[in-house]
Order: structure tokens, then C-alpha cells, then sequence
């Protein structure tokens, strides 16, 4: 039995290190294939980030184009204002002044007419009678003695104000209400 014992151990003993180098052998397959999975994550990870910053530049892009689309026409829009405020001062003064209904209908055809334009392009009118006061959306002219109305509240619209594509092209001129 000492005998088996002593030859098993040899044989033991041989097949150790044919085991360590097998092992040793994957060991450094795996330590040099290593690097080319981390530098192929690294490139993987690098495409990743490319394609993500072209994304965000497509979406960017777009949306300076919409915007470019929208507020081109905002200085041209603000010159037309004064051609609508001076439609509606025309209307009352017609109506006032009682001239006949032909007249009355051409002008009120024209203003219609630019109203219609003003929709096409997204100009809005700022309905500012009985809101609050919005700084954003007004500008406050004269303050009115009003016990009827809450402080702050705007009574009195002396021009009207327009926005465009939900960008404010010109405060509205307004009074508000002042308690006293």
C-alpha cells in the first residue's frame, strides 16, 4: 500500500504542473484577448456617445428651424400692428360718423381680411380686459380709482397687445384698477 501511495503521489506530482500550465495558458489567453475587449468597449462606448450628440444636434436643429419659421416674420408682424390699430380706429369712426353701409363693408372686409392674415401667421390678440395684470403681457399706462373692481386688475386697454406663436410681439397698453 506504501507503495500505491508513493505513486500516486508521482503521479500527483506530474500531472500538477501539466494542470498549472494549462491553467497558466487560459489565464494569459484571457489577460490578452483583455485589452481588446476593453478597447473594443471603448470604441463601442465612443459610437454610442457619437450617435447620441448627433441626435441631440438633429433635435436641436429642428427645433431652431421651427423657431426660425415661427419669429422670421416678427418685425414685419409689428409693423402690421399699427395698420390693424389704425383698421379699428377707422371702424369706430365710421360707425360714429354714420357714412353709408358700403363703406362700412369694405372696411370691415379689409380688417377681416388682415385678421384672417394675422391667424394664418399665428399673431394673437392679448385679451387683457378684466385679467390680472401680467407683466409678461402688459404694460401698465395708468393706474384707475375703481371700487369695483380688485387692485391690479386691468379696467382700461388703450392699444392691444399681440403675441406670435405664443411669443410676445407687443404688450398690451393698459389701465388698471387701483383701490381708493
Amino acid at each position: 500500500m506504501a507503495e500505491e501511495a508513493k505513486k500516486m503521489t508521482e503521479e500527483q506530482e506530474t500531472a500538477t504542473p501539466k494542470a498549472e500550465t494549462q491553467a497558466e495558458d487560459v489565464v494569459t489567453e484571457e489577460v490578452e484577448s483583455a485589452p481588446e475587449a476593453s478597447e473594443t468597449d471603448e470604441w463601442r462606448e465612443k459610437a454610442y456617445r457619437l450617435a447620441a450628440d448627433m441626435e441631440n444636434l438633429r433635435k436641436r436643429t429642428e427645433k431652431q428651424i421651427a423657431d426660425a419659421k415661427d419669429y422670421a416674420v416678427s418685425s414685419f408682424a409689428r409693423e402690421l400692428l399699427s395698420v390693424a390699430d389704425n383698421m379699428e380706429r377707422a371702424m369706430t369712426s365710421l360707425k360714429d360718423a354714420q357714412v353709408n353701409d358700403e363703406t362700412l363693408q369694405g372696411v370691415q372686409m379689409v380688417s377681416d381680411q388682415l385678421q384672417a392674415s394675422f391667424k394664418k401667421a399665428r399673431i394673437e390678440k392679448i385679451d387683457a380686459m378684466g385679467q390680472k395684470m401680467d407683466p409678461n403681457l402688459h404694460q401698465v399706462v395708468v393706474e384707475i380709482p375703481n371700487p369695483d373692481a380688485e387692485a391690479g386688475t386691468v379696467v382700461q386697454v388703450m392699444q392691444d397687445g399681440y403675441t406670435i406663436a405664443g411669443r410676445l410681439l407687443r404688450p398690451a397698453m393698459v389701465g388698471t384698477a387701483k383701490k381708493g
